[in-house]
């Protein structure tokens, strides 16, 4: 064997430890779904504490037209629904130094003083953050429950709440009482729905005039996909409706939308999101997140601050759904 041959060739590394590289400043974000309520209702701005929803309704009553003669019959009729708004906050507060010691003293500036002032990833901190508040805030207009709501559900009543509160002024739109909504039973369930909505006179308005909407979970959308697709219902397009989250039931001229926000699977609602009120001071007030640094104390301060409440106009135009007791 030649001397060449007992050489060995290319970087031993076999003593070295696995390497993890610790330099790169490339940082992932974790996905955040922000919901979609806040975009299809009516955000109703300039609410300080508690303001009237006002509301206008006009009688028409017909009378017999043979003989000459003026008889007033009917009320124009004005009637107001109080929103109320609460304020919350949200504060963070950090200190560039507690990052000396790890690989996060990278994205530091160059400087004692720089790296006091200067926020590491505030453009992705503040994207970040609005992702995230907006999940919370499109959650909490739904599942929003003062008196027994937990983390971010305890500050202000959601829809949830307040449908359950006007049930008995709603269109019932379980006349059959369904005790069970999954893959097998989800579409009889709907179609009785819309069938229990428009024979209702108002529901058929809403319906007549569009823009009423079923307002569906996650869970109950899928199940509802599933059934229409098992029964080869062959015009209908399931891959479509999972990625555009709303279809039009089929045999009927109802939209079915998915509110991944929602969280009560026993219920569901039928109604124009634009007669769902968010009341709110100002509506930029949502994502605008505030940046500074305190010289005093020698950290960098964030803030987010809003007020919100929820209503609804006219329940009378909404249909209620729940499951009955089996």
């Amino acid at each position: 064997m030649t001397k060449r041959e007992l050489m060995k060739f290319g970087w031993d590394d076999s003593a070295l430890a696995d390497r993890t590289n610790d330099e790169t400043t490339d940082i992932l974000r974790k996905q955040v779904f922000t919901g979609s309520t806040l975009d299809l209702v009516n955000i109703q701005e300039g609410v300080k504490y508690k303001e009237l929803v006002k509301q206008f309704d006009v009688d028409v009553t017909w009378q017999d037209g043979s003989s000459c003669g003026f008889n007033a019959s009917g009320d124009a009729v004005l009637t107001d629904r109080e929103i109320q708004v609460y304020p919350v906050k949200l504060n963070l507060e950090f200190c560039n130094l507690d990052l000396l010691d790890t690989w996060g003293n990278l994205l530091l500036a160059q400087g004692s003083i720089n790296e006091l002032e200067d926020m590491p990833l505030e453009e992705i901190l503040i994207a970040h953050l609005n992702e995230k508040n907006s999940k919370a805030l499109n959650t909490a207009v739904w599942q929003g429950n003062i008196s027994a709501g937990t983390g971010n559900n305890a500050f202000f009543d959601g829809f949830e709440l307040l449908f359950n509160t006007e049930s008995a002024n709603m269109i019932d739109i379980n006349t059959n009482g369904a005790t069970v909504f999954d893959s097998t039973t989800a579409y009889d369930i709907m179609y009785d729905a819309y069938i229990d909505y428009q024979s209702d006179d108002t529901g058929l308005a809403v319906l007549e005039n569009s823009g009423a909407v079923a307002m569906l979970t996650r869970a109950q959308y899928g199940a509802l996909i599933k059934n229409i697709s098992d029964e080869n219902n062959f015009h209908f397009d399931a891959m479509r409706a999972q990625e555009d989250g709303s279809f039009t039931l089929p045999n009927t001229d109802l939209v079915v939308r998915r509110f991944g926000e929602r969280a009560d699977n026993t219920k569901f609602y039928i109604g124009r999101p634009e007669d769902m009120i968010v009341g709110t001071d100002l509506r930029s007030d949502f994502d605008n997140v505030a940046v500074w640094y305190d010289e005093t104390d020698e950290v960098i301060r964030v803030k987010i601050r809003f007020k919100a409440g929820v209503q609804v106009t006219f329940p009378s135009q909404f249909g209620y759904f729940e499951l009955a007791a089996s």
